[in-house]
């Protein structure tokens, strides 16, 4: 970015984006006993009070959707891409920072990795986020 201005205000755009999809993804989940989704702006963090206290401006890049029944990480990354909405939104593969969010399943632990992206219509993917999880959930 041209100015520390513009690269405090594209920050700010992914950490917002990336909570947003969070708490899409978390109040699809809730009652579910298949996955798990963890965040800093999320009440059940265990560095939610602290978050909420000194990151005004956001607290994380990521999220994760860890599998805690049947559904694998490969499983659930598959199950979210396969939404055409979630292929106009995000893009798959790893590291944040970028115009589109990002999905990538873990290769060592059951969770799935999502990062915010600075332009990504987060009404649009949370929706299709929660879309895909009912459905994975009624397969399990």
């Amino acid at each position: 970015p041209e100015s520390h201005d513009a690269f405090h205000d594209r920050n700010t755009r992914l950490f917002r984006a990336t909570e947003a999809l969070a708490r899409a993804v978390h109040g699809a989940v809730a009652s579910s006993g298949d996955f798990y989704v963890t965040h800093p702006s999320l009440t059940n963090h265990p560095n939610h009070s602290f978050s909420e206290d000194h990151l005004v401006h956001g607290s994380s890049p990521v999220f994760y959707i860890q599998c805690t029944g049947e559904t694998d990480q490969y499983q659930l990354a598959e199950t979210l891409w396969a939404n055409p909405i979630t292929q106009q939104h995000a893009e798959l593969g790893q590291s944040f920072g970028f115009d589109h969010a990002r999905i990538l399943p873990n290769t060592n632990y059951p969770v799935v990795r999502i990062a915010g992206g600075y332009s990504t219509d987060t009404d649009a993917l949370g929706a299709a986020f929660a879309e895909s999880l009912a459905k994975e959930q009624q397969h399990v």
